[in-house]
């Protein structure tokens, strides 16, 4: 993988997200993808806060399968991102709300 020298705090999550993914990927075969057991094994040690709410989840299957846009029980980058960004809304909205309780 390329260098990338990153400077600001921005800039080394992107370079962090980037190396988790290729960190866990592969062991199955392709490189460039996680398979849905490499994305559990990620989840489970690099987000163990969301991989418990999501396992105690009855929906956490149906989360994976949505991942899974190339029906191979992979998930290329791009869909890992999406993931990631869908999460991170999700936990501002709940900030969002508990910031709003608050001032009630």
């Amino acid at each position: 993988m390329p260098k990338f020298d990153a400077q600001t705090s921005t800039e080394k999550s992107i370079a962090i997200l980037i190396k988790t993914f290729y960190k866990y990927s592969g062991k199955g075969g392709n490189l460039l993808c996680l398979e849905i057991k490499e994305l559990k094994q990620l989840l489970r040690k690099e987000m163990p806060t969301l991989n418990s709410c999501l396992e105690g989840n009855s929906s956490f299957t149906q989360v994976l399968s949505t991942l899974n846009n190339n029906g191979k029980g992979e998930v290329d980058f791009k869909e890992f991102m999406a993931f990631i960004g869908n999460f991170a809304v999700a936990v501002d909205s709940s900030f969002v709300n508990l910031a709003q309780d608050e001032e009630n």
